[in-house]
Parts: C-alpha cells; sequence; structure tokens
C-alpha cells in the first residue's frame, strides 16, 4: 500500500515539473521575443486606446457566449436545461480551468449539473472536445490561402478538417460511439438511446465558429492599438490552430504557454516576433479578466438555480 502511494506521489511531482517546464519554456520564448523587438506590453494596455477597448469587448463577447454553446450539447444529450442554469453553471466552472489538469473543471462541471446526472455532463464534455476540435481545425484550414504557410500544412489541416465533419453528418452514430465508455461506468442515464441531431451540433458550431470570428476581430484591434495591421482571416486561421494546441495540453492549466508560444511562433511568420508575443499576453491577460467577472455573473445567477432533483 505504501508502495502504491509512494509510487503516486512521484508520479504526480513527475508530471507537475514537466507542466511546470513548458510553461517556463514557452513563456521564455514569448519573453524573448518582447524583449528582443523592445514591445511594451502595459504601455500598450495603460492608458486604454479605444482599440484596446473594442479589442477587450470582443474577446469579452466570446465568454459570454461560450455557455450557449454548451446549453445546446447538454440538450442534444438529453439533458432539459435552459440558458440561465447552462449559463450560471458554465459561467461559474470555468474558472476551474486555471488549476492544473482537466479533472478539476470535469469535476466541477459534473457537481454543480449533478441533476442532469454525472454520464449526461460527461457525454457532453465529450462533446465539448469534439466540437472544439472541428471548429478550430476548420477557422485554422483559412490559412490555406496564405502563400507563408506550406503545402504539407495545407493539405493535413484540410483533412483534417473535413473528416472533423464526421459528427455533424452522422450525429446519431457518433453519440453512440461516445457513449460506449460511459456506459461501463454503470446503468445509463439517458432517457433516449441518442438525442443529439444535426441541427444541435450545427447551433453549437455556428456559435463557436462565431466564437473564432470575434477572436479575430478582437485581435485585429489589438494590433491596430500597436500600430499594425493584419488580415482578418490570418488571425482567426492562427488562432484557432494556436488555442487547439493549448486545448490538447490537458496537463498544463488552460494550456498556459502552449498556446501563447504556438501563436507567437505562428505569428511571427506573418508579423514582427514582438508584436506577436504583445498580442499573445494581451490577449491572454484579457481572457483572463473576462472569465473573472463572467465567474462572478455565474455565482449571482446560481442561487436561482435548482441542483437537486428533489429540491
Amino acid at each position: 500500500m505504501e508502495h502504491k502511494k509512494s509510487s503516486f506521489v512521484k508520479q504526480k511531482w513527475l508530471i507537475n515539473t514537466i507542466t511546470i517546464l513548458v510553461i517556463i519554456l514557452a513563456f521564455a520564448f514569448v519573453f524573448r521575443e518582447l524583449q528582443r523587438n523592445k514591445v511594451d506590453v502595459i504601455g500598450i494596455i495603460l492608458p486604454p486606446t479605444s482599440d484596446v477597448i473594442i479589442g477587450f469587448l470582443f474577446i469579452f463577447l466570446v465568454v459570454i457566449i461560450n455557455p450557449f454553446i454548451w446549453y445546446f450539447l447538454m440538450n442534444g444529450c438529453g439533458a432539459q436545461i435552459s440558458k440561465k442554469e447552462a449559463s450560471g453553471i458554465w459561467w461559474s466552472t470555468n474558472i476551474a480551468r486555471y488549476v492544473p489538469g482537466r479533472v478539476s473543471i470535469i469535476a466541477s462541471r459534473v457537481w454543480v449539473a449533478r441533476k442532469w446526472g454525472p454520464k449526461v455532463v460527461l457525454e457532453s464534455l465529450g462533446w465539448e472536445l469534439i466540437l472544439t476540435t472541428s471548429s478550430a481545425l476548420l477557422a485554422s484550414s483559412l490559412l490555406i490561402f496564405s502563400s507563408e504557410i506550406s503545402f504539407s500544412y495545407k493539405v493535413l489541416v484540410s483533412i483534417l478538417a473535413l473528416l472533423s465533419l464526421f459528427p455533424f453528418i452522422n450525429p446519431e452514430f457518433s453519440q453512440k460511439l461516445l457513449r460506449k465508455p460511459l456506459q461501463l461506468l454503470g446503468k445509463d442515464e439517458w432517457k433516449q438511446k441518442t438525442v443529439m441531431t444535426r441541427m444541435h451540433y450545427f447551433n453549437a458550431l455556428f456559435l463557436m465558429t462565431v466564437t473564432w470570428i470575434l477572436w479575430g476581430f478582437g485581435h485585429q484591434f489589438i494590433l491596430k492599438s500597436m500600430g499594425f495591421d493584419a488580415a482578418i482571416w490570418e488571425l482567426i486561421g492562427i488562432f484557432s490552430f494556436a488555442y487547439l494546441v493549448g486545448y490538447f495540453a490537458f496537463f498544463i492549466p488552460a494550456g498556459f504557454g502552449a498556446r501563447e508560444g504556438t501563436f507567437t511562433y505562428l505569428l511571427s511568420i506573418m508579423i514582427s516576433g514582438g508584436l506577436g508575443a504583445g498580442l499573445a499576453i494581451i490577449s491572454r491577460v484579457f481572457n483572463i479578466m473576462a472569465d473573472v467577472v463572467m465567474f462572478f455573473v455565474g455565482g449571482l445567477l446560481m442561487p436561482s438555480i435548482i441542483l437537486d432533483e428533489d429540491e
């Protein structure tokens, strides 16, 4: 027993050490680009210009829209959840993604939304993974129009983007496949075998696509405050790919470092590395600010939401 406990502690320390190293190395690259190009991030943000404020508002809108994506996914999983309930739960639990590992956000979402059943909530998170991957690949495929991007990348992303549309083409089969591992946990909690329809998935995919566009405009206005302009489709394509890299870095809280490093590197193909690093840092700061504000909004909504079936 002691041996197992010791092995677990060592494994946890190893994961934590690797996580810290990845974050340090990624941010070291970003800050090196800032210093090399003498970009003053604080000077760009403060005092905020109209372009900076508009850029923040676009990113803020992303955080406002996100719960409605989860609302359609939960409906597609068979949960009768209202937009108010989805918003309160999503905003109040999303802050947990800043805790290392994905366990915290999964556990908090499952616990707070326990009225609809843990496996139903877990399934919605599975759909969230599928949707984020698919929409990010579709958005990043905009880079096929860029002459700066290699042909092999264009082919790979285009193929993956097309393959990612399978859940939309056949949501019933995709849902059966997604529920298979969840059924191993015990008795089914779904009222119907399959509920997800193309309309459910389309609504969620449409809103997710809107968020990529909002990110693009937000970044474009922040760049304008630095005295530089870039094509909106390039900014959408680059950020969506960088976001996906951070999203799949499961052991890193909120993709810290992985997203910024990838974003800075890809932007350096189009613009100065220092400007890209500055944009990556400001984007993350604004994202955290929006998450914190909406966390308190979610907290205000929570008292009016019934969390237990017998209440």
